[in-house]
């Protein structure tokens, strides 16, 4: 089990038939990562589903032994709580990701942006700065479009100026627009 601590971003990742890596969901700040279910029945699934992480900028991760952990734990019961939330976020995470796939195609990139802003974004002044390693690629990936249709609905957005550029880091300058989407 892995731990992340930094304002960074990595990327878990799933080989598509094309031998392309389709991005499933990231990680930010105090996110924990598992290359491996913690449930031994679910092992033997994983295999079908094979993924692969990548840090999208520099970031520190930390290796924790799961059996230390536990056995953490239950000496620091404080840090159960820590181990709670940190789970229901990304089990919560995933299950938004999944569920913003529904959504018509701009609702559905003007969603994810708000994900990425809120999760990882830096508020400078009135605008939030996206990592830059959240290109239209990146984007596309995670919203299982194509860079194409983020590539429209990108320029559509600096047309109106709630969007600076549609160029890598992407700044929102008005981050209540996507409130209302």
């Amino acid at each position: 089990m892995f731990l992340f601590n930094s304002l960074g971003v990595a990327f878990v990742e799933a080989p598509t038939e094309n031998n392309e890596r389709e991005v499933l969901y990231f990680l930010t700040s105090n996110q924990l990562y598992s290359p491996e279910s913690l449930y031994n029945n679910f092992k033997e699934s994983l295999s079908l589903f094979p993924r692969q992480l990548r840090a999208g900028s520099n970031l520190s991760a930390y290796k924790i032994d799961c059996d230390f952990m536990m056995d953490h734990l239950y000496a620091q019961p404080k840090h159960l709580n820590f181990l709670f939330l940190t789970v229901l976020r990304e089990l919560s995470s995933a299950q938004l990701i999944f569920h913003i796939h529904k959504f018509p195609t701009e609702e559905r990139i003007d969603c994810m942006l708000r994900v990425i802003a809120s999760a990882s974004g830096e508020h400078e002044g009135e605008s939030v700065l996206l990592p830059s390693a959240i290109n239209q690629s990146v984007l596309a990936s995670l919203c299982g479009l194509s860079q194409s249709a983020i590539s429209i609905h990108l320029k559509k957005l600096v047309k109106e100026g709630l969007l600076a550029s549609t160029h890598t880091p992407l700044r929102i300058l008005e981050p209540n627009f996507l409130a209302h989407s």
